[in-house]
């Protein structure tokens, strides 16, 4: 289990047929390209990687450091119940969104395209 979040799934070939009639095509192609990722990485990889992701010394940033930062979690992300105690005192500018009802990462994996144009406007606002 990664970062003691996401219990490990054994899925069938059924199973795996379902989900993808589910998917749209592009997401579908995503999912094979990331599945090939991960069959080629270790548990010890896996743990490495999530605890990279959640396990940081915040210090104190400046004024123009943190509005050049922009903080993304889901509301279920199991890293926002300690970082929603730490960004106000650390990062009280930057820029926090909350996603309602997403898990860790979960609205970048589900709106690819929305994500991606938001952070690019996020950036065209802190070049401005």
């Amino acid at each position: 289990m990664c970062c003691r979040c996401f219990p490990p799934r054994d899925k069938g070939e059924e199973s795996a047929d379902r989900d993808q009639e589910r998917l749209p095509e592009e997401l579908y192609d995503f999912a094979r390209m990331m599945t090939k990722n991960f069959e080629r990485i270790t548990i010890a990889d896996i743990d490495n990687i999530c605890h990279a992701c959640c396990h940081y010394e915040l210090r104190m940033l400046s004024d123009g450091e943190q509005k050049k930062l922009h903080l993304d979690f889901g509301e279920k992300d199991f890293d926002w119940k300690y970082s929603r105690k730490t960004v106000p005192v650390y990062m009280p500018d930057a820029e926090l969104v909350i996603r309602p009802g997403y898990q860790h990462c979960g609205y970048m994996a589900a709106e690819p395209k929305a994500y991606v144009e938001q952070l690019e406007a996020f950036m065209g606002r802190v070049r401005a």
